[in-house]
């Protein structure tokens, strides 16, 4: 049984790429696969498709989600269906699959450009059409590969399928899968800006206020789990991440907490964006967990300048550049150094 989701982005084409290619979450990127593009050139081959047809703003790609039901189908036959669903439903986009096993369900993702390279045309999808294609297509899929499907048959009104979802037994429902969701990203996170673009991978649009809500495509109204359950709510939330950190500052044998910034950078899906303004909620909430627990806080820079910063606010170990940083600047002192202020003589024989 396929459960689809389709989200739309509208910023960070590369980093939506690298995560959909994540090589810790589809096993080496073994289960990966392209389509219309090369691995490697993906981002610059989609953003050259859109400069040259003069459509580079708005929407800048989409991407489906694939969850199976755990234990009833393998990666191998999950990047199948994924790549099958690609090239029947979008045989003129330009597309990157990645097959996921990081969690107990295997889930695809297939995220693809927002612009057609043969009509120029951008993508649009409706409700109906979500479930009239999207929906239809990913069934047949799993009816051809002996999978089970959600529903029987195609429905006419999306309301129609979400109330019979709701009222299936054994069947996950929309609210169910967003439980689950939501229980992952809050342990994966970092910090609550983590959680929300972890929320955003997974498919969901975010409506802030006085109460958090959260739909896929293909969902006109939000669902709010908060009302029914305060972990949900964005105190909840902040919470529990909070205390992820500090059961993991409160275990007996560990001495310091570490950021390691290009890591978490990669995790937090913007590879590379290392300073500290983009990862200080997350330097702080360690910062603030190891004094609450005794404990010795340190971190990682390749700038002087921001070891003395860290150093300041309290780490109490600040790395300071890499060994190949080090070897290459004495390297470059030596050549320098031995590098003659006038032209050698030229060679007169033996």
């Amino acid at each position: 049984m396929a459960v689809t989701k389709i989200l739309a982005r509208n910023a960070h084409l590369d980093q939506a790429i690298q995560y959909v290619l994540n090589g810790e979450k589809t096993e080496g990127r073994v289960l990966t696969a392209h389509q219309n593009c090369d691995p490697g050139h993906e981002y610059q081959q989609m953003m050259d498709t859109k400069r040259e047809l003069g459509k580079t703003g708005g929407r800048q790609c989409y991407h489906i989600i694939q969850s199976f039901k755990p234990g009833e189908i393998t990666p191998e036959l999950a990047l199948e269906l994924a790549k099958g669903f690609a090239a029947e439903y979008l045989p003129d986009y330009e597309v990157v699959i990645g097959t996921h096993t990081d969690r107990d369900h295997i889930h695809s993702h297939i995220l693809f450009n927002s612009v057609n390279a043969q009509t120029g045309e951008k993508y649009h999808v409706s409700t109906r059409e979500y479930y009239r294609q999207i929906r239809a297509i990913s069934d047949r899929l799993c009816r051809e590969h002996g999978l089970s499907v959600v529903l029987e048959g195609q429905p006419t009104k999306a309301v129609s399928y979400i109330e019979w979802l709701r009222q299936s037994k054994g069947q996950p429902t929309f609210r169910s899968m967003l439980e689950a969701d939501l229980k992952d990203a809050m342990e994966d996170a970092n910090d609550l800006g983590h959680f929300f673009l972890l929320m955003e991978h997974k498919g969901y649009e975010i409506k802030h206020g006085s109460r958090l809500g959260f739909r896929l495509r293909g969902q006109e109204r939000y669902m709010i789990p908060g009302r029914k359950d305060s972990l949900f709510t964005e105190d909840g939330i902040r919470a529990a991440i909070e205390g992820n950190l500090d059961a993991i500052a409160a275990t007996e044998g560990i001495d310091l907490l570490f950021v390691g910034p290009y890591d978490l950078s990669s995790s937090m899906g913007a590879p590379g964006q290392v300073g500290y303004e983009s990862i200080r909620d997350t330097v702080n909430a360690v910062l603030d967990a190891a004094r609450r627990h005794g404990k010795l806080a340190g971190i990682f820079t390749k700038d002087p300048g921001e070891a003395a910063f860290y150093a300041e606010l309290g780490m109490h170990l600040v790395i300071v550049g890499t060994d190949i940083q080090s070897f290459a600047g004495v390297c470059r002192n030596l050549v320098d150094t031995l590098k003659p202020d006038r032209k050698p003589a030229p060679l007169t024989g033996y």
